[in-house]
């Protein structure tokens, strides 16, 4: 009986704390069964102790919660209306644009469905970010190929390629003034080569 008695308790911080987490996660699903999976789901392994820090950090709570197949199935669905929706905003670009408004959680992106405003900036904010993006790619590419070809004059290909690598981390505003100045892409260089080798002998 004492057995009994000692594991009730247990059972009904459980089952409190499974509320809790449903309460704070029901907005992330269009039902409240569907959240209850999701939480049923990735609670199943959790100790309790486990458990309250997820209800202390909503950040981490909605990021164990994306990890559940109920959570990616209504992001799913989610992305399908999205897309639509974006088609008719910006259709050149509907498919990048989709996808970088798919990073915003559950929540967020049925916001955006209540909010025509919200959505268009949305839309404009995702394409501003994206062509700056491919701009610098583009440059990056460019000077990359530059990089290469003057540190392949250095060191072997397979090193002068890691070595590139490791430079095209810089910003390209940094990376087009290691292509005027010689000395301030020996400098780099050099710390890259040796960022390498310590990689190589770890």
């Amino acid at each position: 009986m004492a057995t009994i008695e000692k594991v009730i308790p247990v059972l009904d911080t459980r089952n409190v704390l499974v509320e809790h987490l449903t309460a704070k996660v029901v907005p992330q699903f269009t039902s409240k069964y569907r959240a209850v999976e999701a939480v049923l789901e990735i609670s199943g392994n959790l100790r309790n102790q486990d458990i309250i820090p997820l209800l202390e950090d909503e950040e981490k709570l909605i990021q164990a919660v994306s990890h559940s197949s109920w959570y990616r199935r209504e992001k799913e669905e989610l992305g399908e209306e999205l897309f639509s929706k974006v088609s008719e905003i910006e259709p050149d670009l509907s498919s990048k644009i989709t996808g970088m408004l798919l990073e915003l959680d559950n929540q967020t992106i049925r916001q955006l469905f209540e909010s025509e405003d919200l959505l268009i900036k949305a839309v404009e904010k995702s394409k501003e970010e994206y062509v700056i993006y491919k701009e610098e790619s583009e440059v990056k590419e460019e000077i990359g190929e530059e990089l290469y070809s003057r540190i392949s004059n250095i060191y072997a290909p397979e090193v002068a390629s890691h070595l590139t690598g490791m430079l095209l981390e810089l910003q390209s505003k940094d990376l087009k003034i290691l292509l005027t100045n010689q000395k301030e892409l020996e400098s780099k260089l050099k710390l890259a080569y040796d960022t390498y080798l310590k990689h190589c002998s770890s």
